[in-house]
């Protein structure tokens, strides 16, 4: 739209000036003191007028022609006004982009966080620290935070190459600020920060922004891992139709562990030592190798930890994104040439559910294609401290990073 008031205005003024200059000239050619005598001196004259330069060797002399000259010049006025107001936005609208804009053109396969929150800091200590030594260059912040609060973040070594886009998350034209076509993973938050204008957000707000953001992340980032944070559980449905494989039900997991709290069973601090990182033992996935797929369960965990020292919990079925998991499974439910089977198949894919736990199962339960092992994983530290096997002998080349595997 803009560049089509443009191009209308720069063709509005090229046609004043070159109607203005053939009227010049046929209004001065008659004249015997004229000096507009041809159709080259009159678009001299034009272009001379126009830009106000007033050069003085071609001039009107009739009464008509002057009073021509006079609008040919205020539109030449005009004419610089307007172009030197475009410049100047130019170099404006470039000045706020670079300030809120800064992302490498060249980033893939990186993590795209969207929403803010009071704790920001610490959950990206956790997100690099996950990371098995990559720095915060493989993520990108998307939000409307203020400048202090960016500042306040990249004051830690370790945050000073940040990707930050700044403005509303839920946006299409700021999303694709952060190249979600190339990105491998996008956490969106129920962001209740408050707004530039002090004003917080309500719970259904909040949610709202989190449903729309989803909703446009589905056609932007069609390859990417997306989770989503939501408060109210009964809207989850709009977000599986996003897309979004993984949900966080913030609010309802606060009241199913303080319920778990008060029924004295210690479960609340086995919970905590596994979904905290510093406790030295974590709950995790592990990628199965394509070979092992279609054995018996109690193959595949022999053959993921010879020793048997591996807490094996069970599998997540149809792991991944909701996009690479559909298509996968039509392929998989075309390859027979039995109609009936092949109308059966098309129905079970609709059925999926996607990245769905198994705990469990039974030795001889078949490990199907698309499949991630649930561990638990103790750290070497841990072990020694608390008596427990330690996971993997070697855990480096078994469990996949955040960015490549997935956290139960």
């Amino acid at each position: 739209m803009k560049n089509r008031r443009i191009l209308i205005i720069v063709g509005a003024l090229t046609a004043v000036w070159l109607i203005s200059s053939l009227g010049a000239f046929f209004l001065e050619k008659g004249d015997a003191n004229a000096n507009i005598k041809t159709m080259g001196d009159g678009l001299w004259w034009g272009v001379v007028t126009f830009l106000t330069v007033g050069y003085g060797d071609r001039f009107p002399v009739t009464t008509e022609g002057r009073w021509l000259a006079s609008f040919l010049m205020m539109s030449g006025v005009a004419a610089t006004g307007i172009l030197t107001a475009r410049i100047s936005a130019w170099f404006l609208e470039e000045a706020i982009l670079g300030r809120r804009r800064n992302v490498d053109e060249r980033l893939k396969g990186h993590l795209i966080i969207c929403g803010w929150r009071d704790d920001m800091k610490d959950l990206l200590e956790h997100l690099v620290s996950e990371e098995s030594g990559k720095s915060a260059e493989k993520i990108v912040l998307v939000g409307n935070m203020s400048r202090e609060k960016i500042d306040k973040i990249r004051e830690d070594k370790r945050f000073q190459k940040l990707n930050f886009v700044v403005g509303d998350f839920f946006r299409v034209d700021i999303l694709q600020q952060a190249f979600p076509e190339r990105a491998s993973r996008v956490l969106i938050l129920a962001d209740r920060a408050p707004s530039q204008t002090g004003m917080s957000p309500s719970a259904e707000e909040a949610d709202a922004r989190t449903i729309m953001a989803a909703t446009a992340l589905s056609k932007l980032a069609k390859t990417a891992f997306i989770t989503a944070e939501i408060i109210d559980p009964n809207l989850s449905s709009y977000l599986r139709m996003a897309g979004v494989t993984d949900i966080i039900y913030s609010r309802q997991y606060s009241r199913l562990l303080l319920g778990t709290a008060a029924s004295g069973t210690g479960l609340a601090n086995v919970l905590n030592d596994l979904l905290d990182p510093k406790s030295g033992t974590a709950l995790k996935t592990v990628n199965i190798p394509e070979a092992l797929y279609n054995l018996t369960y109690s193959e595949v965990c022999k053959s993921m930890d010879p020793t048997g020292r591996t807490l094996f919990v069970g599998l997540i079925e149809h792991s991944g994104n909701a996009h690479t998991i559909r298509d996968r499974a039509l392929r998989d439910a075309q390859k027979t040439s039995n109609v009936k089977k092949l109308i059966d198949n098309l129905q079970s894919v609709k059925q999926i559910r996607c990245n769905s736990p198994v705990f469990n199962p039974a030795a001889e339960y078949v490990v199907r294609p698309g499949s991630v092992l649930i561990v638990i994983r103790v750290e070497k530290d841990a072990a020694r401290v608390s008596g427990a096997p330690e996971a993997f002998a070697d855990p480096a080349s078994a469990m996949p990073s955040p960015m490549t595997g997935s956290a139960a």
